[in-house]
């Protein structure tokens, strides 16, 4: 019997639909939530003799990882750390961890929807670009700079610029004061989303030289989202609102609309897909006032269960039979 392991936050919604399907399809699944010291296999074995072998639990509860049809990854999971001060039991939940990742270490990139250590390799705003760039999709014109002057003369440069993190790192504002990711209250945050530059509300004395990227803003017709799943791609579209946020993750639009990308960029889409190393990935495009489509950037563990429609969208679907299916060829 076909197994898949799945590697996720017991919260991970997306994660739990995948899984369902996989289940409808009578596949064997292992989840494993990493966070949980309970959820790493109690019994690992690996022998090497004559030939190599891996063994994950033990009677008829057991994974062959090495032999797995698929491996579904939605955690950071080179990122684990021991939860524990005491130290035995730190280091023997370290020693735990560092069993249970090496055999999945050995796994062709191609077995994974996605291969962890690709992913930290590849989600970089920067190094997509350049790639897009590369194999002919449409990028905004951006600066990163420490230096203030730079960023001014590209403001002076293009004018309508936009401003946004580089990492994915938290940054949290409560009652104007910046504070602990483990001190936020539930909806009494903000988050550094993409936003309007304007240089003219910044008092310089609060500059330092922390990288800024500032990037051309496109006068966009909508947004577009499209997730790629090997040679698959699903897409939907958000109009804009003129005077809505830029960043549609803050722009509360009920109007999502499959929409039919040409032909030429979704051949684009899925080799800059694969040029990543990546089976699947969420890419954010811009539609502009004159139709013309710009690629923003490749999220590799994007969310997609807000854009499944209807029917033809059936994204988790087709990540189970992906997995099923095994490598990708």
């Amino acid at each position: 019997m076909a197994q898949i392991l799945v590697i996720a936050l017991k919260s991970d919604l997306h994660a739990d639909s995948v899984t369902y399907f996989l289940n409808k399809k009578g596949i064997d699944v292992w989840r494993i939530d990493p966070t949980i010291d309970e959820d790493i296999p109690e019994n690992i074995c690996i022998v090497s003799n004559s030939c190599f072998e891996v063994l994950y639990g033990s009677g008829k509860d057991k994974l062959f990882p090495l032999n797995c049809n698929g491996i579904f990854c939605r955690f950071a999971i080179d990122s684990l750390v021991p939860n524990s001060e005491e130290p035995i039991k730190k280091f023997s939940i370290s020693e735990s961890l560092t069993a249970f990742l090496a055999p999945l270490r050995m796994i062709n990139s191609s077995y994974w929807i996605n291969d962890p250590w690709v992913e930290n390799k590849v989600d970089c705003k920067i190094l997509q670009s350049k790639i897009a760039k590369s194999i002919g999709l449409k990028t905004p014109e951006f600066i990163v700079s420490s230096n203030y002057s730079d960023l001014l003369s590209f403001y002076n440069e293009y004018k309508d610029v936009i401003i946004k993190p580089l990492s994915d790192t938290s940054l949290a504002l409560m009652d104007n004061k910046f504070i602990e990711e483990g001190e936020l209250f539930e909806d009494n945050f903000n988050a550094p989303y993409t936003a309007k530059f304007t240089p003219n509300n910044i008092d310089n004395k609060n500059i330092d030289n922390t990288p800024t990227l500032l990037q051309r803003e496109i006068n966009k017709k909508s947004d577009i989202r499209a997730t790629v799943i090997d040679e698959k791609i699903f897409a939907i579209e958000m109009p804009y609102k003129e005077g809505s946020p830029i960043d549609f993750r803050l722009n509360k639009n009920d109007c999502i609309y499959e929409y039919n990308l040409p032909n030429n960029i979704k051949e684009k889409l899925i080799g800059l897909v694969k040029i990543l190393g990546l089976r699947f990935a969420s890419c954010d495009l811009v539609l502009d006032k004159n139709d013309d489509i710009y690629f923003l950037e490749s999220n590799v563990q994007g969310n997609w269960l807000w854009t499944e429609i209807n029917e033809n969208i059936n994204i988790s679907e087709t990540m189970a039979d992906a997995l099923i299916n095994g490598k990708e060829s």
